[in-house]
C-alpha cells in the first residue's frame, strides 16, 4: 500500500509540476513586450522578478488556504471511518508541510528560470518586431 501511494504521490507532483510549468511559460511569454518595455524605461531585474512574483504569492497563499483545511478534513472523515486500531495514527501534518514546500519549491524555480529567459531577450528586436 505505502509503495502504490509512493508511485501516486509522486505521479501527482511530476502532472504538478508540468502544469505550473506551462501556466507561467504561457504568463511569461504573453508578457515579453511587457517586460521589455520596462527593461527599457531602466527597470531592474528585481523589479522584474516583483512584477511576476506577487501574483505567484498570492496564489500560493490562496490554494494553500484552501489546500490545508481540506487536507485536515479529510483526515477527520478518514479517522471516523477507518477501525479504531488505525485512528490516530493518520496525521495530516508531515504531508500538508512536505507537499506544501514541494509545490512552493518548484514554483520558485520555475518563475525564475522562465524570468532569467525572458530578461535574456533583446529589448530592441522585441520592441522593433512589432
Amino acid at each position: 500500500m505505502r509503495t502504490v501511494a509512493l508511485i501516486l504521490g509522486l505521479v501527482a507532483i511530476i502532472i504538478c509540476a508540468m502544469s505550473i510549468y506551462s501556466t507561467i511559460a504561457l504568463d511569461t511569454r504573453s508578457r515579453k513586450k511587457e517586460v521589455a518595455i520596462r527593461k527599457v524605461h531602466g527597470a531592474l531585474s528585481g523589479d522584474i522578478y516583483r512584477l511576476f512574483g506577487r501574483i505567484y504569492v498570492v496564489l500560493i497563499i490562496l490554494s494553500l488556504l484552501i489546500a490545508i483545511p481540506g487536507a485536515f478534513l479529510f483526515n477527520i472523515i478518514m479517522n471516523e471511518i477507518l477501525p479504531d486500531s488505525v485512528k490516530g495514527t493518520l496525521t495530516p501534518t508531515v504531508p500538508c508541510i512536505f507537499g506544501s514546500l514541494v509545490v512552493v519549491i518548484l514554483i520558485a524555480l520555475i518563475v525564475s528560470w522562465h524570468i532569467r529567459k525572458v530578461m535574456k531577450v533583446e529589448c530592441e528586436d522585441l520592441i522593433a518586431k512589432e
